[in-house]
């Protein structure tokens, strides 16, 4: 299925471009060289979404700063992967940091916050769940498709490890309230899924 012109999809994918600083011009020129996000096959909007994410951070959304000195789309599209892993960790670093500036700047960029640690098998949401700090939720929270229902490696829900950390009782009652209502939503028990595997 391909993006067409008129499509939700390919509006975000267009405003997701020109964010990068990618002109219309060479969003044209893209479009001709079949890029992955012109060629989507995903049936859900959460998988176009994250395909077009790909893309657009892929090209400087996020990477600005990174690849400045880069002006091969083609070179960054071939080191996306690369590329998205390390942002995945800086990120899950910034939480652990208590960097709200930074954890704000990766949220708003558009990429994929629920990035799941390799060797630790947690994602931000867990880490941010051990903190104390509102500012740093709220900055979390500004991100899109956020994944309340995430495990870490134990089985453990956000809130879960909230509870055990002895964090902001408004914090865990916040983090319930977001994983029973996505629970809600997918149709599962929400009392019984979050027991730890």
């Amino acid at each position: 299925m391909n993006l067409r012109r008129s499509s939700k999809y390919w509006l975000a994918y267009k405003n997701l471009l020109e964010k990068g600083g990618i002109s219309t011009e060479q969003t044209a020129r893209l479009n001709a060289r079949k890029p992955i996000g012109m060629r989507l096959m995903a049936s859900t909007y959460s998988d176009q979404s994250a395909l077009l994410e790909i893309e657009a951070i892929a090209i400087g959304v996020l990477l600005r700063k990174s690849i400045n000195n880069t002006n091969n789309v083609e070179e960054i599209l071939r080191n996306k992967d690369r590329l998205l892993f390390e942002i995945g960790l800086q990120f899950i670093e910034a939480v652990e940091n208590l960097d709200v500036k930074r954890v704000e700047e990766i949220a708003t960029s558009g990429f994929n916050v629920n990035f799941v640690h390799p060797v630790f098998r947690d994602a931000a949401i867990h880490r941010v769940a051990q903190t104390r700090s509102r500012n740093l939720l709220r900055a979390f929270l500004k991100a899109q498709d956020i994944n309340f229902l995430l495990k870490d490696s134990f089985g453990r829900l956000p809130s879960t490890i909230a509870e055990a950390r002895h964090t902001d009782k408004v914090i865990q009652r916040f983090l319930q309230t977001k994983e029973r209502q996505q629970a809600i939503a997918q149709g599962l028990d929400w009392e019984a899924y979050r027991q730890p595997h």
